[in-house]
């Protein structure tokens, strides 16, 4: 009965609860604060009417969201299981007897999603199957691909807040691409600090990722290069829409974590140690939170 338990509960943060309440918390935010479209979150608080689908749209894009990211992860942690007995023990819990079932929830989940995401529009069932077909290609050569694999997954990133304005007001668009230019950028930056993380563990089972292609040198500079684009990404945002106290106030506080992100990742003893890159990863977290809520000001 323990054991099950523990598996239950392995299975769990499997998921990444973290970042699947990201997910949430970045498309509904996407759509109460920057869109006017038919998947906009006020339609949800509408009366009722079973003859008008369109109240769903949003439950069912955040869903298929969810579980396509959901599924991934399961997949990837398939795919990585020896690697994370060194690099992350909690997620290579499973064993050989386990597959079968994670492999059937994984796929129940990518093809739930993709249904769902037709029941809204064909454009938006057409890019969930692509965002998932990248998922299923990023779980099987994640560990083959170097550079492109953060590229890959910072990609899908952006792609999650640029999918709810699929169908939104051409004059609210270039708010969009700059939130997922933005996010891009931040999770770059994270998949590749979490690289460094992971390098040993890379290295000893022969995979190609973006540190182990680049070295740790040219990735510390990728990290400083990208932390740079990000600082003048959100300086050039002030041309494109109106300034207001609240909305400046959110670019400052970015630029000052950036730049004391810059400053951690260029001290000789905090990219020494592993312990260092986690507290790194986490620091990108945080700065990604804090741009995701910055949407209420804009």
């Amino acid at each position: 009965m323990k054991s099950f338990f523990s598996f239950i509960t392995d299975f769990f943060f499997s998921l990444r609860p973290l970042n699947l309440f990201l997910i949430v918390l970045t498309q509904t935010l996407t759509c109460v604060f920057l869109l006017d479209n038919s998947l906009c979150i006020s339609n949800l608080f509408l009366r009722l009417d079973f003859n008008k689908t369109t109240h769903f749209n949003f439950y069912f894009l955040v869903l298929s969201t969810l579980l396509s990211a959901a599924g991934g992860y399961i997949l990837n942690d398939i795919f990585d299981r020896k690697i994370d007995l060194i690099n992350a023990p909690r997620r290579g819990f499973f064993t050989i007897k386990h597959l079968y079932f994670l492999s059937f929830i994984s796929f129940f989940f990518l093809g739930t999603s993709l249904v769902l995401s037709f029941l809204i529009s064909i454009k938006i069932g057409l890019a969930v199957f692509f965002s998932i077909t990248l998922l299923i290609f990023y779980a099987y050569k994640s560990k083959k691909i170097g550079i492109l694999k953060p590229i890959l997954v910072s990609f899908l990133t952006a792609f999650s807040i640029i999918l709810v304005g699929f169908d939104s007001l051409v004059s609210t668009v270039p708010i969009i691409y700059f939130f997922a230019s933005w996010a891009f950028l931040l999770s770059m930056n994270r998949e590749i600090i979490k690289d460094l993380e992971d390098w040993e563990g890379d290295i000893s089972q022969n995979s190609l990722t973006s540190v182990v292609q680049l070295g740790k040198k040219r990735s510390i500079l990728l990290l400083n290069f990208l932390s740079i684009l990000l600082i003048f990404s959100i300086i050039s945002s002030l041309f494109f829409y109106k300034i207001t106290l609240f909305n400046s106030t959110h670019k400052l506080i970015m630029i000052l974590l950036i730049s004391i992100f810059i400053f951690l990742l260029n001290n000789n003893t905090i990219y020494q140690k592993k312990y260092y890159y986690k507290k790194l990863s986490l620091f990108c977290k945080i700065m990604m939170l804090i741009g995701i809520l910055g949407m209420i000001v804009y």
